[in-house]
């Protein structure tokens, strides 16, 4: 990164092949706000991903596969928080078409919104299984209801897909969940989180498996 600026949180993907490229995500900030900044191994220079002067975007992941079927390059998808005042939001971007050449990435050319408008979405969780579909999860709390915080998963296939709830559990009304943990194949994806009950000390670690087929 950049010198005269305070860079944390970096998050890392490979490309899957040898010799292996190897692409970083991370979070900066220089005059201003946070921002999120991308490089790669083979690239001169890193590139500001999330480009938003006034608001902080912050907890980068990242992901990568290799193009199949032929397709020369790699598919890299980047997601982060981005809060602006009491409102907090899951973005995500990805390289646009089949995969890209290296040694640049062409990201595309805005992010789009993952988590829904009428709720609190942040510490967002990145996953690709062997087909290159990638699936993101965060933590998220309704803006409508007191209900606790719960954990949500989607499919990046479309920018308008849904997302579903993963954590509540209705023996466990009270349970808040957060800092998902995320993995996929190709038929399941697997999610782990902490919860705790509200007004209680104890916290414990939970995990769910869901069929793939059930997101989108």
């Amino acid at each position: 990164p950049p010198r005269q600026s305070a860079s944390e949180r970096p998050a890392l993907a490979l490309n899957g092949d040898l010799p292996a490229e190897v692409f970083v995500a991370w979070q900066q900030r220089g005059v201003g706000v946070e921002d999120v900044f991308f490089h790669q191994s083979a690239g001169l220079f890193p590139s500001n991903v999330s480009d938003t002067p006034t608001v902080p975007s912050r907890e980068p992941v990242i992901a990568a596969h290799r193009a199949a079927g032929g397709v020369p390059g790699v598919q890299v998808v980047l997601a982060w928080t981005e809060q602006s005042g009491s409102r907090s939001r899951i973005l995500s971007q990805r390289t646009s078409g089949a995969g890209v050449s290296l040694p640049l990435p062409d990201f595309a050319a805005s992010a789009f919104q993952v988590s829904e408008d009428d709720e609190f979405a942040e510490r967002p969780a990145l996953a690709v299984d062997g087909q290159g579909r990638f699936y993101v999860a965060w933590e998220s709390q309704d803006l409508n209801t007191s209900a606790p915080a719960a954990v949500r998963v989607r499919s990046l296939a479309s920018a308008f897909g849904l997302s579903a709830d993963v954590s509540s559990d209705p023996d466990a009304p009270a349970r808040n969940a957060s800092n998902p943990a995320l993995a996929a194949d190709e038929a399941f994806v697997y999610v782990a989180w902490t919860g705790r009950d509200t007004g209680s000390s104890a916290v414990d670690v939970f995990f769910v498996k869901r069929p793939t087929a059930g997101l989108r």
